[in-house]
């Protein structure tokens, strides 16, 4: 009896490998990339009359009943909730 794996099987273990490999680079680029933007939105200041504002706290200041601007609270669960029903098509036009 011969040790060695057959060609089909030891060709799909090197692609079930790298295909590990793949999404865990994704996971990882996907995890650094909203890192840098939590913190380029919600931590540095540059927004503001003092530019002592981050963008997030200078949109929650700004989103409020007094300017009538409060449904801007909504944007980016409506936004979030368009690309989720549209993501077949989005798919699709990308190429997938």
């Amino acid at each position: 009896m011969s040790s060695e794996i057959p060609a089909p099987i030891a060709s799909g273990l090197r692609q079930s490998s790298y295909q590990k490999s793949s999404i865990a680079l994704i996971g990882g680029v996907l995890i650094f990339s909203i890192l840098v933007l939590a913190w380029f939105y919600g931590m540095v200041p540059r927004y503001g009359a003092g530019r002592d504002m981050s963008a997030a706290s200078w949109l929650l200041s700004a989103w409020n009943d007094e300017s009538d601007y409060e449904h801007g609270l909504l944007f980016p669960f409506v936004i979030a909730g368009l690309i989720i029903y549209r993501i077949k098509d989005l798919k699709a036009t990308a190429g997938e």
